[in-house]
């Protein structure tokens, strides 16, 4: 004897619910997606504030805490082999590790040009974390190179400005 499964009335209706808001929330982003917000030049900094990936606005001065380690290994080649993976920022912990390459942290004083981080360090820092679009927009590469690719890839990177640094400890060895 072979038995029927059935579903409620309330659960059918909570399932024809479900799946249109599940389809939208899968793909909506793909469906219904936005334009960049266009902002002039002239009102970053002024009206405008680009939130670094430290949490605070761009040109925020902030105490941070971070170990030198390996970089990882990527799908790309780098031109950097260690990272500063920052745990903790202006005294608290974060959950998400920032890993800033060295090759993007800079010294604001001739005294640090000295500063040669090594693998295992902590390091406490004072910092501004700074922005730059690097690289070439498609189309101008191929007006300057023989590629319409920019040998550097076009984007907003962030990097950190260091004002004072303090070795908190070195891993043993």
């Amino acid at each position: 004897m072979r038995m029927k499964k059935t579903i409620s009335t309330g659960a059918q209706d909570a399932l024809r619910m479900a799946i249109p808001l599940l389809l939208v929330a899968l793909f909506g982003s793909a469906l219904n997606a936005e334009t960049p917000q266009k902002v002039l030049a002239s009102e970053i900094g002024r009206n405008v504030l680009i939130i670094g990936e430290l949490g605070y606005p761009l040109g925020s001065l902030l105490d941070i805490r971070g170990m030198v380690q390996e970089a990882p290994v990527l799908a790309k080649p780098t031109n950097y082999n260690a990272v500063l993976r920052v745990s903790s920022v202006n005294g608290k912990a974060i959950h998400i590790k920032f890993l800033f390459p060295l090759n993007s942290i800079v010294s604001a004083t001739s005294q640090m040009k000295k500063w040669k981080p090594q693998i295992g360090e902590t390091w406490n820092l004072r910092v501004a974390e700074l922005g730059e679009f690097t690289g070439l927009p498609h189309g101008v590469a191929s007006e300057i190179y023989d590629t319409p690719v920019s040998p550097i890839p076009y984007g907003f990177k962030t990097k950190l400005l260091v004002l004072k640094s303090t070795l908190s400890n070195r891993q043993a060895e």
